[in-house]
């Protein structure tokens, strides 16, 4: 009893210690995981942010004619099976609808392209019908809970919820930020995700704005690529696939010309990559 005494502030200091480093331990392993969650969020957030950009793009089947006519006139299962499950994904990721879920493959059988196309078109496009538009993509972080209210909110409970909206808006603004990292980067391309799967008829294409990818001179010579943005004035030769486009101002180049005639390549419509020398692309 006597040791016992004489060592009881020591041993209380030990104690202390340990049971510090057990807490620091606990909360460092708490925040792991919270930054895990997070970091799984801002990946959910971002795909997100492309879908729902999606929807509201020419990329977008709005309606079931539309779903038709753009399947039938995809060249092979595999585009129709990437662009139908895209369509699902728009509804399901980027407008937060559980309704529009399909599963990709069930029991061992992998859905085929005309089966997710049905599912399409019965099942989620009809949800806008009476879904209720998001004004912005979902967020999947993690938040205070909703909990009942007795009497008055405290100063406390205010406090909290101001800083879970402030960590909200700079989840989102980090989220914003890491796309265009990306996009500079060259992963990814909102502007490629955005467009219609197929490239317009030309005949039609009277008032379409484009874009174009050119080669021009730099300094020193070097070869450079650089978007040229255009509206087409009127259509020169449907069958060669040429059209008349007048390019915007804050484009041009010194020498360039405003209005000038320009055949289409087809198989350039769109395209994700850009090498150089592959010339124009609409």
């Amino acid at each position: 009893m006597i040791a016992s005494s004489e060592n009881a502030k020591h041993n209380r200091c030990r104690f202390d210690v340990a049971l510090q480093n057990q807490f620091d331990k606990r909360r460092r392993k708490e925040e792991i995981a919270q930054e895990k969650k997070i970091a799984i969020a801002e990946e959910d957030y971002i795909v997100a942010v492309y879908c729902f950009e999606q929807y509201f793009s020419p990329r977008c089947w709005l309606t079931v004619i539309r779903a038709r006519e753009v399947y039938r006139d995809l060249g092979s299962e595999a585009a129709r099976l990437a662009a139908v499950k895209e369509q699902i994904l728009i509804r399901y990721l980027g407008l937060g609808w559980e309704e529009a879920h399909h599963d990709w493959s069930k029991d061992e059988v992998t859905f085929m392209s005309e089966e997710l196309l049905k599912w399409l078109m019965d099942n989620v496009i009809p949800l806008a019908n009476y879904k209720q538009m998001p004004t912005e993509p979902p967020v999947n972080l993690p938040k205070m809970p909703d909990m009942k209210e007795l009497g008055t909110t405290s100063h406390l409970a205010e406090d909290q919820w101001k800083h879970s909206e402030e960590k909200l808006r700079l989840f989102k603004g980090n989220a914003m930020l890491e796309i265009d990292r990306r996009e500079d980067m060259g992963e990814g391309d909102r502007w490629y995700d955005r467009q219609s799967n197929l490239p317009p008829k030309v005949g039609k294409m009277k008032g379409f704005s484009l874009e174009m990818l050119f080669n021009y001179s730099g300094d020193g010579g070097t070869q450079c690529l650089g978007w040229y943005h255009g509206v087409v004035l009127d259509v020169v030769n449907s069958k060669t696939n040429c059209v008349r486009v007048t390019w915007d101002d804050d484009c041009l180049g010194e020498h360039d010309m405003r209005i000038t005639d320009q055949k289409f390549a087809m198989g350039n419509w769109n395209l994700k990559t850009i090498k150089k020398g592959d010339g124009g692309s609409t």
